[in-house]
């Protein structure tokens, strides 16, 4: 009878143990999964950036072309005004560096790999974000002052 007990005792403590081990592995699992899923999200915000902004470049390129007609026209008059044409090419210059940011952040982003733990993909995507948000900003501030002085021709 002590057999038996003593290996019905073995086996639950086997049982216990493989449950435990189960368990933590369930829970490693599950916080792997967590962190993943907080990646993608955070990976979506920093895409959704870049898409809001995205489609300016084609703004950026025509005030670009527009200043410059704007700038042509005013060196070829009788009394070229070169302070207007100073801030015209000003703008125009802001423009264009607010254009090679979008494309130097394109060029410079790289989706992280899975050999990146996850405090560091974390850091990335959320400095990422932030350079595309201020990538998105001087692209809106170059936009208005273009529309402002394209307006008041």
């Amino acid at each position: 009878m002590k057999k038996v007990i003593l290996a019905a005792m073995a086996a639950f403590a086997l049982y216990a143990c493989d449950d435990a081990s189960s368990n933590a592995q369930n829970e490693e699992k599950e916080t792997k999964t967590e962190q993943n899923e907080g990646s993608e999200g955070l990976m979506s915000e920093v895409m959704e950036v870049h898409d809001e902004y995205m489609p300016k470049m084609d703004d950026i390129h025509m005030a670009e072309e527009n200043l410059q007609m704007m700038i042509d026209s005013l060196q070829n008059a009788d009394e070229p005004n070169e302070e207007v044409i100073e801030n015209l090419t000003q703008i125009q210059s802001e423009l264009s560096q607010a254009g090679e940011g979008m494309m130097d952040w394109m060029r410079g982003f790289k989706k992280p790999g899975d050999d990146m733990n996850n405090d560091d993909v974390q850091e990335y995507l959320e400095q990422q974000k932030k350079l595309m948000k201020d990538v998105g900003r001087m692209m809106d501030e170059s936009l208005q002052k273009a529309d402002s002085a394209l307006s008041s021709k």
